[in-house]
């Protein structure tokens, strides 16, 4: 059975079309049940975006195995949304591939997602699959490499990773939060800063949590060299992402079906190097000067 897919959307219509219409696309698109997850409207604009979604849906579902609908009467914001979505989704199923509503996909991301789920089902140290990557490199003879920070731009884990993260941790002593400080680090400058900020209440994010709980216990995620997924929600419609997208990616529609995966956790530090550098206070100062960086041979 294919893992099932759970997308998350709030009022962009012309997101969701493209999203929909690109996963309709993918191999094993038939044999998969989707859930869509829309968030309650904050005020009119939002109602009136939420009317065109009908339509959307109606020419798609038929794409899919089965598409399931739950809209919420209230705003709850993309946490709490999030969090409840995939608890109930994973109360029926072992595993889950998740999508929020600003992504294309590569004709093969159900192929590589499902694959790489059940490849490595049974080894607990990896928390999740990617089905994104910034760019790091493209010379291998494998199809993956390993991260300790997750990402949450088309995603899958398991139930029995999901289950066990603490939403509401917190540590209680400047001795806790020094040690935490210390294994933020080694996966980017932002995480120990956004995890006082969700704390502090300034952002209201599942993400931080999930990546903290990760750090914490010392789980993977396993990423692509060849990106499955581009992220197209940065501009003025996004609700967290209002910039111009900093991260390069190597994004390539494919029909690749078989894939060479690492049966054995490795972490090389040069690509360690490379996917940090997106995260450095660093490279954010470039990028609001206006440089940008850009792809060489490996």
């Amino acid at each position: 059975m294919k893992a099932p897919v759970v997308v998350f959307s709030f009022n962009r219509a012309d997101n969701l079309e493209s999203l929909l219409y690109s996963l309709s696309l993918c191999e094993y698109a038939n044999e998969t049940i989707v859930y869509l997850y829309i968030d309650g409207a904050r005020n009119e604009e939002d109602k009136e975006n939420q009317l065109l979604f009908d339509n959307i849906i109606a020419e798609v579902q038929c794409s899919f195995l089965e598409l399931i609908v739950t809209k919420k009467d209230i705003n709850v914001g993309l946490r709490k949304s999030l969090i409840q979505g995939i608890t109930n989704v994973l109360s029926e199923y072992d595993n889950v591939i998740v999508l929020e509503d600003d992504l294309t996909l590569s004709p093969n991301f159900l192929c590589y997602m499902n694959d790489s789920l059940e490849f490595y089902k049974n080894n607990e140290e990896v928390a999740s699959i990617s089905g994104y990557t910034n760019y790091i490199s493209t010379r291998h003879n494998k199809d993956n490499y390993f991260h300790l920070r997750p990402c949450s731009w088309g995603w899958a884990t398991w139930k029995n990773r999901w289950e066990v993260v603490d939403w509401d941790y917190k540590p209680v002593s400047l001795k806790e939060w020094f040690f935490l400080w210390l294994k933020c680090k080694p996966v980017g400058d932002d995480i120990f800063r956004m995890f006082r900020n969700l704390h502090s209440e300034k952002i209201n994010s599942w993400a931080i949590s999930w990546t903290i709980h990760n750090i914490r216990n010392k789980r993977f995620t396993s990423y692509p060299y060849v990106s499955k997924v581009s992220n197209d929600g940065f501009g003025d419609m996004a609700t967290h992402c209002i910039s111009d997208n900093p991260f390069i990616t190597n994004f390539k529609k494919s029909n690749k079906k078989s894939f060479y995966l690492l049966k054995k956790i490795r972490v090389n530090k040069k690509e360690v190097f490379k996917f940090n550098l997106y995260f450095s206070n660093w490279y954010k100062l470039i990028f609001k000067l206006g440089f940008r960086l850009k792809k060489k041979g490996d």
